[in-house]
């Protein structure tokens, strides 16, 4: 499903943020952030919307 998995840059690497795994990271992975993705904020929560409402 189109949106369900936005395209990401971090680092300088395209990446694809796997909505339907994030419920599956361990929170001690959690804890010491590496950088930030809020500029990717609409295209997150949207993906979280989608694998949530379905629509």
């Amino acid at each position: 499903m189109q949106g369900l998995t936005p395209e990401i840059s971090f680092a300088d690497q395209e990446l694809l943020l796997l909505t339907p795994q994030i419920s599956s990271v361990p929170e001690k992975h959690l804890k010491n952030p590496v950088g930030s993705l809020s500029h990717f904020r609409d295209q997150i929560v949207g993906a979280l919307d989608l694998a949530v409402t379905g629509i």
